[in-house]
């Protein structure tokens, strides 16, 4: 043995609140994804309401009773084709559409299904579900935030993809948004949404097929980690529906849900899928570790910059008031915002990662005030955070506004002895003023963030 060689005992080797080591691991591994924005939840019925039953268990019943049919169906399908059943299958989506219309109001969301969409970290979910309970529940959630949310429907169309079956660019999934994956009760149109054993299989098909399904999502869902909770399909049902999202098998995600088969499992054991039988414990423990991992991020919140936010706000030192007074105005509306309240270098490794967060972020907000008349001939890293925003801008559309000034001390955005790009005098600017307060800017951003998901 040489000095090289590292011996670890067994008393070395600790085991944390309770879990072994492959399963801190797992869990710390799907955190960092969660808060990278890597996870897509995918909602099932079985949490959508509270207890053991399900918007589907409730029609079922009472489209069983009002067709005379006594053979208690578990499915749509049994439902359909039982011999008591005299009425035909094409009036099954005007029925289901009417009612589930009619008695949205009356589906009361599962704590935990209000739980797991009141994270912030899962901007954009996926139902399997086609009632509007999810849907409901997560918009009352980022309303609460004043956040829009957007409404994406696959109906099995392609036609119909292009305008409201696919997101229209990858960072779309950072926008609060529902993705109904098998369609919406909200047209008796036949085979619209997901109703029959027939329906189900055709949906996924399209989902298989080039020309049929929504491109973008799908490519970007083939990166992403996507966590089920609450699907309880058969087996064979859950590795064609598995296979039709991802179909590159060896991406990781994680399945939850307890009636999950032991045959189910081992499959998804074998292509590094993870899976559980209790939503409870798996939701409290995303949201304690993710909760935990905030607070971490926190004491470092201002040393570094963070990509994907919703602003970037870049500003000089001696309006850091002024500008944390507009970060909190931001924060406040739920917005993810990014701005440095210590001196950062400007060595080439911080000037990287400023400009992969100026790129990656929706807006960048340039704070603008007569101090800087004292600064137009010192360098300064804000000057440089111009540079390369009015860069990044140049390879978006005219209208896209990309820059927002906004505008301290009644300052002249025309003032030469500021000596500004001309690039940022082209920009509506927002003005601080007696009529226009600091609320009113944070609600002007909010809005250009909002106008992105319309």
């Amino acid at each position: 043995m040489n000095d090289n060689d590292i011996i670890i005992k067994d008393p070395d080797i600790v085991i944390m609140d309770g879990f072994d080591s492959d399963e801190e691991t797992m869990w710390e591994l799907l955190v960092d994804k969660i808060m990278k924005g890597e996870v897509i939840p995918v909602i099932g019925e079985n949490i959508v309401l509270e207890g053991k039953t399900s918007v589907k268990k409730l029609l079922i019943s009472h489209l069983s009773k009002t067709m005379g049919v006594e053979s208690k169906p578990k499915s749509y399908s049994q439902l359909l084709f039982d011999s008591n059943n005299k009425k035909g299958k094409e009036l099954i989506y005007g029925k289901l559409s009417q009612l589930i219309n009619i008695n949205q109001d009356k589906f009361t969301p599962s704590k935990l299904l209000k739980r797991i969409l009141s994270i912030q970290q899962f901007p954009f979910v996926i139902t399997t579900t086609i009632d509007y309970t999810v849907e409901n529940t997560m918009r009352d959630i980022w309303n609460k935030r004043e956040r829009d949310l957007k409404v994406l429907v696959f109906n099995n169309d392609p036609k119909d993809i292009p305008a409201s079956g696919d997101i229209s660019k990858d960072s779309d999934v950072e926008i609060p948004t529902i993705y109904y994956m098998f369609g919406k009760a909200n047209t008796p149109r036949l085979n619209s949404f997901v109703v029959t054993d027939e329906d189900m299989l055709s949906f996924c098909q399209s989902w298989l097929t080039e020309d049929k399904h929504p491109q973008k999502l799908s490519r970007v869902l083939g990166d992403k980690f996507l966590l089920f909770l609450g699907c309880n399909y058969p087996d064979w049902l859950i590795r064609f529906i598995w296979y039709s999202m991802r179909q590159k098998l060896d991406k990781s995600g994680m399945l939850v849900d307890e009636e999950v088969e032991d045959s189910l499992i081992d499959f998804l054991n074998r292509i590094n899928v993870n899976t559980d039988k209790n939503p409870e414990s798996v939701i409290s423990e995303i949201e304690k570790r993710v909760a935990k991992r905030m607070i971490e991020n926190n004491k470092y919140l201002f040393e570094a910059p963070k990509e994907r936010t919703d602003v970037f706000i870049s500003y000089s030192r001696m309006d850091e008031t002024m500008t944390e007074n507009l970060y909190n105005a931001l924060t406040k509306r739920g917005l993810n915002v990014w701005y440095d309240r210590k001196n950062l270098a400007a060595g080439d490794k911080w000037l990287e990662k400023i400009n992969t967060a100026i790129k990656t972020t929706k807006f960048c907000v340039v704070i603008i005030s007569k101090s800087m008349l004292s600064q137009v001939n010192e360098s300064h890293v804000y000057r440089k955070e111009w540079n390369m925003a009015i860069e990044h801008s140049r390879g978006m559309g005219s209208k896209r506004g990309f820059i927002i000034p906004v505008l301290l001390d009644d300052v002249d955005l025309y003032d030469e002895s500021l000596d500004l790009p001309n690039e940022l005098k082209t920009h509506n600017a927002l003005s601080l003023s007696e009529s226009c307060t600091m609320a009113d800017i944070a609600q002007c951003v909010l809005d250009r963030v909002n106008g992105l998901a319309k």
